[in-house]
């Protein structure tokens, strides 16, 4: 049962940072190269579907912790950018 449990709370952790991958590059589709994937395989109805299958696909045997750095890190990134580069 434990097992079970901590299956699940994985999978919800690694859906999370996948979602908040995706929040960053849904921004400008035609920035990312995963941007344009999705933008030539998903229809108006499938395109978050199609964003985190792709993004669950580059990041195979990542585990939720490492795949949360990676998105603070990118995250702090880009407000780092925003609060450079904006106009003021």
């Amino acid at each position: 049962m434990e097992d079970v449990a901590a299956a699940v709370d994985k999978q919800q952790k690694r859906s999370g940072a996948l979602q908040g991958f995706w929040k960053l590059l849904s921004v400008s589709l035609a920035a990312s190269t995963v941007g344009l994937k999705v933008s030539v395989e998903a229809t108006i109805d499938t395109v978050n579907d199609v964003a985190l299958k792709i993004l669950d696909a580059i990041f195979a045997v990542k585990s939720p912790g490492t795949l949360y750095r990676r998105l603070y890190s990118s995250q702090a990134y880009e407000q780092w950018c925003i609060d450079t580069f904006a106009e003021h």
